[in-house]
């Protein structure tokens, strides 16, 4: 059914898009008068429109979800078809044949919905300008395990099989055999062990694993057998390992960590004597922005202009293939527009220049306008679940540099008093036009630890935790701590008299988040608490984030749990988003040899103590018992930092003639579960 957009949505979604716009041109805190005249709006507005926005997402989100992935036997014919490109660079000798450069089993990828053809290009957008970092959610987790497309469950990848001990203290991996790097270079265990013996191992180089590798301080140890037979054997259960390294971010999945030893080695000083290692660790870092780098996905790095646009090609050797034998992918290649901010993707969306837009596209506030184009844009709008927790939330960081500071996050009245000086529901109404949950930032609902009794009990406390808008209350908790205007300026100080300002990181390119940020200040300032947004850019926050110099970061939540991201509930990894500080997240994985341990019988300490027994249980059902024990800090100690609203809905869009794509899922806002590419783009094509 076709469903028109009024002109009053129109005019409302093209009012926030042009305060995202006057904030991001501008990058200052303050609140413009253009996003003052948007409040207004969009309070006259919210009441009327709420209702048919909620009929739209209704039917968007009614349709069937795409077919389950699966992966079938190799028939090993021999012959194998391969691209018009290929074909011309085989001909002209520069090429190896295609039988040659495929694996004697590929691993046959079942299409979506049909057998594509080879076609040209596809394009897509992303933000903020100076990395790739979306690009490497699309191309680059060809991990050990998988995702299946529906994130239900997993699939073997690069490993042919595994085989677990009774008490999954020993992991037997065995590696599909054939695999090369887009160079031609075998892809054995001895490029995963060059990261593990040569990255970490090394004390000259010593880059700190993810969660998994060292349990009660004991590392992780391995005996090959052969180029493609690894055993681990753990000091501890270990059970997760594998999927904890299906993840699809940073140095958390085991795509970056099977690296080309016989390029890294150039950079190594271990191997290339005058090496440099600070050159070695940065491009180990922007891994899947080096375009040197030999790579094992669908595409490679051709052309990178900075701000502009990156250009990727095929892969000769990419080791997959459809049922019919045709080598994956389908596309020659893709063309990422980088621009700085979301206002930027949503013009080339309207003018039909994006092909396919999994994220970034927009938020609910911009679903209306993007409805609105899709005739004239030639796509069409699919409404994915975000997936997550805490669409716009507060993290606190307790190791803040300003110990002032940091001592009044460890008091749990001043954080009561924080969370009830805020209006969720405003910020629902406003921000998120009242389809997202007003609740605390626990984990989701679907999470299976939550499906028991006693699950369903913690959670609704959790998500309920002091989250009543009480300002009356939350100035009694601020003045009993001792946190009170001393001089008579209407600005509390702190206990010590000193001046009192609460710092606020917030991602300048994302409008719901200082768009939300502004309601917190507004509210925050109300019961005398003096706030100032800090707009930034994304990379310089993470950085703020990773070195300690933030006491607030204004941040979402993407799908969490124990399997997913334990980062944003525990500190047990040393990442930007991990809670609390990334500080005790790097004590936790080094095994407490860098880093900065937690305050001894600190909730902090509770969290990881209880996050090692969770990790290293092997039955399911105790399992689940244990990641509720976590929980139960966060209920008896919190909140432990605050969640505003969650569980909300974001657009995804695609051409009309884009092909073999899943119109619909859940989690599209976690980067751990690798999607896009849990979806298998190099199976997506266009008809043309």
């Amino acid at each position: 059914m076709e469903r028109r957009v009024s002109r009053r949505q129109f005019l409302w979604a093209s009012a926030l898009t042009a305060a995202e716009l006057a904030l991001v041109g501008c990058g200052a805190p303050a609140v413009t008068e253009v996003e003052k005249e948007v409040t207004r709006v969009v309070k006259e507005t919210v009441l009327v429109e709420k209702e048919v926005v909620k009929e739209v997402i209704k039917e968007a989100t009614s349709a069937a979800p795409g077919a389950a992935a699966t992966t079938a036997p190799v028939a090993a014919t021999g012959k194998y078809v391969e691209a018009p490109m290929l074909q011309t660079l085989v001909a002209a000798g520069s090429l190896p044949p295609v039988e040659e450069r495929l694996p004697p089993e590929p691993l046959v990828i079942e299409p979506e919905d049909q057998i594509g053809k080879y076609v040209d290009k596809w394009v897509w957008a992303e933000y903020p300008g100076d990395r790739l970092y979306q690009v490497e959610m699309l191309n680059s987790n060809e991990n050990f395990i998988k995702w299946t497309r529906d994130n239900q469950g997993f699939r073997n990848n690069l490993l042919e099989s595994y085989e677990w001990n009774d008490d999954a203290t020993e992991l037997v991996m065995h590696m599909k055999q054939g695999i090369k790097w887009s160079d031609g270079q075998p892809l054995t265990f001895n490029d995963y062990l060059f990261w593990w013996e040569d990255m970490v191992m090394d004390p000259d180089v010593a880059y700190v694993p993810p969660a998994g590798y060292i349990l009660k301080g004991q590392p992780v140890t391995f005996e090959k057998a052969g180029d493609y037979t690894l055993k681990a054997t753990f000091p501890t259960p270990n059970p997760l390992f594998l999927q904890m390294l299906a993840r699809g971010t940073g140095n958390l999945s085991s795509c970056i960590q099977i690296t080309p030893r016989h390029y890294y080695e150039k950079f190594h000083p271990k191997y290339t004597p005058g090496a440099d290692k600070q050159q070695l660790l940065q491009l180990f870092g922007n891994w899947f922005n080096d375009i040197d780098r030999p790579q094992i996905t669908p595409w490679v790095l051709k052309e990178w202009r900075r701000g502009e646009r990156a250009i990727f090609t095929r892969n000769p050797y990419y080791w997959k293939v459809d049922p019919e034998g045709k080598q994956l992918p389908y596309f020659d290649g893709f063309e990422d527009r980088i621009v700085q901010n979301v206002a930027a993707v949503q013009a080339l969306i309207l003018n039909g220049e994006v092909d396919y837009q999994f994220r970034q596209a927009g938020a609910i506030s911009d679903y209306a306008m993007l409805l609105d184009g899709q005739e004239k844009g030639g796509y069409t709008v699919d409404f994915w679940g975000a997936g997550v927790p805490a669409s716009i939330g507060i993290l606190f960081f307790y190791n803040y540099v300003d110990k002032g500071i940091a001592d009044l996050l460890w008091n749990q009245k001043f954080r009561q008093a924080l969370s009830h000086a805020v209006d969720r529901q405003r910020i629902n109404d406003i921000v998120f036009f009242g389809e997202g949950v007003v609740r605390q930032f626990a984990m989701p609902p679907s999470a299976p630890e939550f499906q028991s009794p006693r699950g369903q009990e913690i959670l609704k406390k959790w998500e309920t935790l002091w989250i009543e808008y009480d300002p009356e209350l939350a100035a009694s908790l601020l003045d009993e701590i001792g946190v009170v205007d001393v001089n008579g300026d209407g600005w509390r100080e702190r206990p010590d008299g000193t001046p009192l300002e609460l710092i606020v990181d917030v991602d300048v390119a994302s409008a719901a988040h200082t768009q939300g940020m502004e309601l917190v200040k507004e509210d925050w300032e109300k019961v005398g608490l003096k706030t100032v947004m800090n707009a930034l850019e994304l990379t310089i926050l993470e950085g703020r984030a990773m070195d300690g110099s933030v006491g607030f970061r204004v941040r979402g939540g993407a799908a969490s749990g124990l399997l997913v991201a334990p980062g944003h509930w525990a500190p047990v990894e040393n990442q930007f988003y991990v809670m609390f500080g990334a500080k005790y997240g790097e004590w936790y994985e080094s095994g407490g040899k860098s880093g900065e341990k937690p305050p001894e019988g600190s909730f902090i300490e509770r969290l990881q103590e209880l996050y090692t027994l969770a990790y290293t249980e092997t039955d399911e059902a105790k399992r689940n018992e244990k990641i509720l024990d976590c929980y139960e800090v966060h209920v008896t100690d919190g909140p432990l930092c605050l969640g505003f609203v969650g569980l909300t809905k974001s657009p995804v869009i695609r051409k009309n003639y884009m092909r073999n794509i899943r119109t619909m899922g859940e989690t599209l806002a976690s980067c751990h579960y690798s999607q896009p590419n849990s979806m298998d783009p190099e199976q997506w094509w266009k008809e043309v």
